[in-house]
C-alpha cells in the first residue's frame, strides 16, 4: 500500500481501493489483543509480570504498530520506539515508567490507526504499573496475545494481493523489474527462523568516518543503526574502500533515533565496506548496528 501509493500513479487508484478496506479489516483483527488480564489469570499482577506483558506486548505488537502509524520509517514508528526494540526489551525497573507513560501518549495520538483495543492495551499499562507498584489489585491489564488463524479477513486480503499483482503486471507488460519493485515477494518464499542479532558498537569524532563492517551483504541480511548521541546525526553508506566518501547514496539516522535500513538504499551492493560518518561538525557521536544474517 506505501509503495504504490508513493508512486502516485492515476493508474493504481483502483488496485489502492481494492486494498484499502480487507486491509483494514485485517489490521483490527491482528490488533484484538485481550485486554482483560482477570480473564486470563484471575490474579493481581505483580511488578515483574506487568513487566514481562509490557515487553512481550511490544514485542510482538512491533510489526502490526509500525504497519498502523506508517512503517518502520514513520515518524509515528519512532514516537513508540526512538531508540529501537531493544530499549524495551532491557527495561527495568527504574526505567518504566517513562516508557509506560511513553506508549501511553503515542498510543492516544495513534488511536484512529490503531483501533480500540490495541490502543486500550497500550493506554493501561501506565494504569496497571502504577497499581502494581502498590500492590493493589488490578481491575484492567494486558495480555499480548496475538492470534491469527486462516480468517476470512486474510483470506480477503489474499485476494485484494492477487487483484494488485495481475493488475501491476497489466500495466507494465513485461518489465519485470518496474513490477517487482512493488512487492517483495521474498515473503512468500519458506522463511527461516530469524538470525539472533550481532551488536556493533563504535565511536565516531565530529566529521570523520568509521568502518562498521567489510563483509559482503544480501538481500537476506538485515541491518539496524541506533544513533548514540543527542547533538550528532550519522549517514550510512556502502563504499569499495574504507576511506570511501559518500557518493549520493545513504541513509542519515538523526540523534537518538533508529532506522532500518535496506541495502538498495546505501550504495552499490557490491561493496563490501559498511560505512558510517558523523555528520556534526563539532560532536563526537557513538552508533550500534545491529546485523542478523
Amino acid at each position: 500500500m506505501n509503495r504504490l501509493t508513493a508512486a502516485a500513479n492515476p493508474n493504481f487508484s483502483h488496485i489502492i481501493d481494492q486494498l484499502a478496506a480487507p486491509l483494514t479489516l485485517l489490521q483490527t483483527q491482528l490488533g484484538n489483543v485481550d485486554t482483560s488480564v482477570t480473564q486470563q489469570r484471575g490474579a493481581t499482577h505483580t511488578n515483574d509480570q506487568v513487566i514481562a506483558d509490557f515487553k512481550e506486548t511490544m514485542r510482538t505488537q512491533e510489526g502490526v504498530i509500525a504497519n498502523a502509524v506508517g512503517g518502520f520509517n514513520s515518524a509515528g514508528y519512532l514516537q513508540f520506539y526512538p531508540h529501537g526494540f531493544g530499549e524495551y526489551t532491557t527495561a527495568t525497573k527504574t526505567q518504566m515508567p517513562v516508557l509506560v507513560s511513553r506508549v501511553k501518549t503515542a498510543a492516544t495520538g495513534f488511536a484512529t490507526q490503531l483501533g480500540a483495543p490495541l490502543t486500550t492495551t497500550l493506554q493501561n499499562f501506565e494504569t496497571a504499573w502504577q497499581n502494581s507498584r502498590t500492590a493493589q489489585q488490578q481491575q484492567m491489564g494486558t495480555v499480548g496475545d496475538n492470534r491469527m488463524g486462516r480468517t476470512t479477513a486474510e483470506t480477503n486480503v489474499q485476494l485484494a494481493l492477487i487483484f494488485a499483482v495481475h493488475n501491476i503486471g497489466a500495466i507494465f507488460p513485461g518489465d519485470a523489474a518496474q513490477c517487482s519493485s512493488y512487492f517483495d515477494f521474498s515473503l512468500l518464499f519458506p522463511q527461516a527462523h530469524p538470525h539472533k542479532a550481532v551488536i556493533y558498537n563504535g565511536h565516531i569524532a565530529n566529521n570523520a568516518v568509521a568502518v562498521a563492517l567489510n563483509r559482503s551483504f544480501t538481500d537476506a541480511v538485515q541491518l539496524k543503526l541506533t544513533t548514540v548521541a543527542n547533538n550528532a546525526s550519522l549517514l550510512v553508506y556502502l563504499g569499495a574502500a574504507a576511506d570511501a566518501q559518500p557518493n549520493g547514496k545513504g541513509v542519515e539516522v538523526a540523534a537518538t533515533h533508529s532506522r532500518n535500513l535496506k541495502l538498495s538504499e546505501l550504495g552499490d551492493e557490491a561493496d563490501t565496506f559498511l560505512l558510517i560518518k558523523n555528520m556534526s561538525d563539532v560532536n563526537e557521536a557513538s552508533y550500534m548496528l545491529e546485523v542478523r544474517g
